[in-house]
């Protein structure tokens, strides 16, 4: 150890004033101290030595050795100060209880004296070691800081932010006030031992915290966080508003019982309050963001809520007119996909005679409510032609309306039942003069029968005009029987709605036609579902529609035979009525694809001895009592489709 040896003739410097040996250690250029050989305790030292061991020089006086040099006793003085070598490595262990290694040198004060000089400067390895250590601590505090704005919790994005000043500033403690209902301040986050911080800052003392405060020992307390910090014999205690000038919004405390603050305590505890202050500023933004997301998800539930149950067509469009999104009635209207005319403009989807685009651009952009475009011919994809009503109206969000949505009101549906009801009218008049009509003759009819029974009594059975008055009386049966299906079909009848047990009702079906099937070689199967609800109809008139159904499905089997199946599935939702579904099908050679699509019409037959009436008397009921049925066929086989709504709990 270099350093420049002074004389000191004094037997013992207590015997000094204070201030000539506070001068004396200050005049010597190393870090040293005076040592009490027999209490074992620092007299004084330089300012050298306080700014190594990061004490103050007063707190260093009467402090013992070993509390500074672990390694230091009354023996190993001895033995330091007897031994030829001059220089020791030992450890000395500063005030924030970092270990470093430095160099000794011990000399006695004079040879009758009990005072010894000690000293001592840092370990260049040593102190390198220190600086790298702090470093590495800082690094891994800001990188914890980089990560916290991406953790949506605030507690632990707090506590993360603490951990990571602990880290930064070297401290034994860190605790977070913030704002209560009552306006003071309570600790709601601490890191280390800081019980001895008060729970509470009164409105009081907050205005005193607006400005970052570092007390230090010796320094002014400006509340009780300081009074608290003398009592408890801290070596600092800072104080730093969340936000500058609005101590209100929370408070930032952090100290250490033994080391002195760092050099740059300041700018590390902006660091920390920046940190907090975003980190709210995030999840507030979050909050709103979760908000506007709740918001904008309910108003879409609303949106998807009124598409689903519009019936019209529903197109939005924005104001380059290429369309955002439509409803499903709108879809099936023109014979599209959603997924396909999205993004598309509405030009190339409503095409007709009149150009769409055209007639929006008319509109002023200020037009506020409902426009009526008026009744245009446009075409399905298909090309089968449409008479749509068109309205538009401007779709605002949040004060502006680049929206557009457009109502789509088919008129061609409303034409066609106009046209429907205007045929129904007509077929009711015309019913009413079939059943005139067909009353009329069954008189003629009875009459022409009796007299031609008569004829036949005055001619002997083997004479030829027998056979003539038999084909003439097979005529009249059929025509009777002709005017017998007219009269049925046109009378507008009243049904005895009842309780109905379809299976039931099927199975004796079969049995009435077993053995005609068995003659036939028919097989007949009936497949029912476990659970069968009960229909609700009239008994006979049902069964009449299910006769009619079997009695067409044996006549297409013939004589070849074949397979009747009928199955009876469970209720099944369809619209506003529960359905039972009942598939009549058979092996036959199926219905001509030509003719299947007029089966159904009155007097349409392939039957030479059938009047035609069959199956519209059985469209007739079935429509009558809220059903539907339809016909699929296929070479080999014709299935009749039935449904029948249930009766309702």
């Amino acid at each position: 150890m270099k350093s420049k040896n002074k004389r000191m003739n004094f037997s013992h410097p207590r015997r000094k004033t204070s201030k000539d040996l506070l001068a004396l250690i200050n005049s010597i250029p190393e870090a040293a101290v005076f040592v009490d050989s027999h209490s074992q305790s620092i007299i004084i030292a330089n300012e050298k030595a306080a700014e190594i061991s990061a004490y103050n020089q007063k707190k260093l006086q009467n402090v013992e050795i070993k509390r500074i040099f672990p390694k230091l006793d009354e023996g190993t003085l001895s033995n330091y100060i007897k031994s030829p070598q001059r220089n020791f490595l030992s450890t000395l262990i500063k005030q924030s209880g970092i270990p470093i290694e430095v160099e000794l040198q011990i000399t006695k004060a004079s040879p009758n004296s009990q005072c010894m000089l000690i000293r001592f400067i840092p370990d260049i390895i040593g102190f390198q070691n220190i600086d790298d250590d702090l470093l590495d601590q800082r690094w891994k505090a800001l990188q914890i800081l980089s990560e916290t704005p991406q953790i949506f919790d605030p507690p632990k994005a707090t506590k993360k932010i603490m951990q990571a000043g602990l880290l930064l500033t070297g401290a034994s403690f860190i605790a977070l006030y913030t704002p209560t209902e009552n306006k003071s301040l309570s600790i709601a986050y601490e890191w280390g031992k800081s019980g001895f911080l008060p729970k509470d800052i009164d409105n009081n003392e907050i205005k005193d915290l607006r400005v970052p405060y570092t007390w230090t020992s010796g320094s002014h307390s400006v509340s009780n966080i300081h009074k608290n910090a003398i009592a408890s014999g801290l070596s600092y205690i800072a104080t730093i508003p969340i936000r500058n000038n609005s101590p209100q919004e929370g408070i930032l405390v952090i100290g250490d019982q033994i080391a002195q603050p760092p050099k740059d305590l300041d700018p590390l505890l902006y660091i920390l309050v920046s940190a907090i202050s975003t980190c709210k500023e995030i999840n507030n933004k979050i909050l709103n963001i979760n908000e506007n997301l709740n918001s904008l998800s309910n108003r879409l539930f609303i949106s998807e809520l009124i598409k689903d149950i519009i019936t019209d067509g529903l197109i939005f469009i924005t104001k380059d007119h290429n369309i955002i999104d439509l409803n499903t009635p709108a879809a099936m209207m023109l014979g599209y996909t959603i997924d396909e005319v999205k993004g598309k403009n509405i030009g190339e989807i409503l095409i007709g005679e009149q150009s769409i685009p055209h007639l929006l651009q008319s509109i002023p952009d200020d037009f506020e409510g409902l426009k009526n475009l008026g009744d245009i011919n446009l075409h399905r994809r298909d090309g089968h032609p449409l008479l749509i009503n068109i309205k538009t109206t401007p779709v605002v969000v949040e004060n502006q309306s680049d929206i557009i949505a457009l109502l789509l009101s088919d008129l061609s549906q409303h034409e066609e039942i106009r046209n429907r009801a205007k045929q129904l009218e007509q077929q009711a008049f015309l019913g009413e003069v079939m059943a005139i009509f067909a009353h009329e003759v069954r008189n003629p009819i009875n009459n022409i029968s009796t007299g031609l029974q008569v004829m036949a009594s005055n001619f002997p059975k083997a004479h030829p005009i027998q056979n003539d008055i038999d084909r003439i009386k097979q005529d009249l049966d059929r025509l009777a029987e002709l005017m017998k299906s007219v009269l049925s079909f046109s009378k507008s009848k009243e049904y005895k709605i009842e309780t109905v047990n379809i299976e039931y009702l099927i199975k004796n079906l079969i049995d009435r036609w077993r053995l005609r099937m068995s003659r036939n070689n028919i097989i007949p199967r009936v497949n029912c579902a476990s659970i069968i609800p009960n229909a609700k109809g009239d008994k006979r008139a049902l069964e009449q529609v299910f006769t009619n159904v079997i009695q067409n499905a044996i006549n297409a089997m013939g004589n070849q035979g074949g397979v009747l199946g009928i199955k009876i599935e469970a209720a099944t939702k369809t619209g506003p009525l529960n359905m039972i579904n009942i598939n009549i099908s058979d092996t036959g050679p199926g219905i001509p694809e030509e003719i299947k699509d007029r089966i159904f019409e009155p007097f349409f037959t392939t039957n030479n001895n059938g009047t035609g009436l069959g199956l519209a008397i059985t469209k007739q009921i079935v429509s009558a009592h809220n059903g539907q049925i339809f016909v699929d066929s296929f070479p080999g086989g014709t299935v009749f489709r039935i449904s029948l709504p249930v009766e309702q709990p």
